[in-house]
């Protein structure tokens, strides 16, 4: 399957309708060859994954024929930061580089860190944008981004420049941004702590992905794309989940969303007992439905 040429919606959504059909369930590990789109990134791929619906398919696959900013916000595990890069892996920029950037991780260094500056010894560093001229930086957890950083965010989302830090010349860059927030960014704007100009340059498309417990229905056709997925990678056979444990997993509220599930999922695969996974299977923790939040 040849993605470097723009798709259709529907052949999107031909992977949302389960059990109606899959597509073809690509290998979703290794480096991608030149010109090639790997696959555990690929936007198809990655919609069948996540189980997301058909709506946020077509924003997502829209978002990828753009070259606008895009903002994706979601709980914390609901795969934003893979589908920012599903997006990029599939745009015209899906050659160049796509840089993450932890505002949450280095909000004391976030200038440096994204626009570059004197790094230790002396010496200038180039930022992440620098390093991603002609493809994408993601920012992920965007609300913790300092003050300071959203003010020069915003220039040089206005501009195309970044300043050198010794002698304050403006270099053009060619990169797209995009962002992940775990929070809705407007109450921030009205309380003064996110630039409103930030937000609107930022959020020319905007995703929300909704948490797991609001997509319960896709659970089973979630499972079955991670268990192989998860079976190729770990190089053990094929397992399958037997009808109470499918069940128990359907009324979990997964506050951890698809990480945990499928977290959970990677302990039953490698800590097996057979072919077939039961209630006994779930790792330890997990085994008090009540507790767990289990309806």
């Amino acid at each position: 399957m040849n993605l470097s040429a723009a798709h259709p919606t529907n052949e999107l959504s031909r992977f949302l309708d389960w059990p109606g059909g899959k597509g073809d369930l690509a290998p979703l590990t290794g480096p991608a060859q030149e010109g090639e789109v790997n696959f555990s990134t690929d936007l198809e791929g990655v919609v069948a994954r996540l189980a997301l619906s058909s709506e946020i398919a077509n924003q997502a696959f829209r978002a990828a024929k753009a070259t606008s900013s895009v903002l994706i916000i979601g709980e914390q595990g609901t795969g934003k930061q893979v589908l920012a890069e599903a997006v990029h892996r599939v745009s015209v920029r899906r050659n160049a580089p796509f840089i993450v950037f932890d505002a949450s991780a280095e909000v004391d260094r976030a200038d440096v860190e994204l626009f570059g500056g004197q790094v230790e010894g002396g010496a200038e560093g180039s930022g992440r944008l620098e390093a991603a001229d002609g493809g994408t930086v993601c920012i992920k957890h965007l609300c913790d981004l300092p003050r300071t950083a959203q003010a020069r965010l915003s220039q040089f989302l206005e501009k195309g420049t970044v300043a050198g830090w010794s002698d304050g010349t403006a270099r053009p860059l060619n990169v797209r941004v995009t962002a992940t927030s775990r929070c809705e960014l407007e109450p921030l704007v009205e309380a003064k702590s996110f630039r409103e100009d930030l937000y609107y340059l930022l959020s020319v498309v905007v995703i929300h992905v909704p948490p797991l417990r609001e997509r319960l229905g896709r659970i089973p056709a979630m499972v079955e794309r991670l268990l192989e997925e998860l079976c190729r990678i770990h190089h053990l056979p094929l397992v399958v989940p037997d009808q109470e444990l499918l069940h128990w997993l359907k009324l979990y509220n997964w506050p951890g969303n698809f990480r945990q599930l499928r977290t959970c999922l990677e302990t039953m695969v490698i800590m097996a007992r057979g072919r077939e996974l039961t209630l006994a299977d779930l790792p330890s923790g997990m085994m008090a439905p009540a507790a767990a939040g289990v309806r």
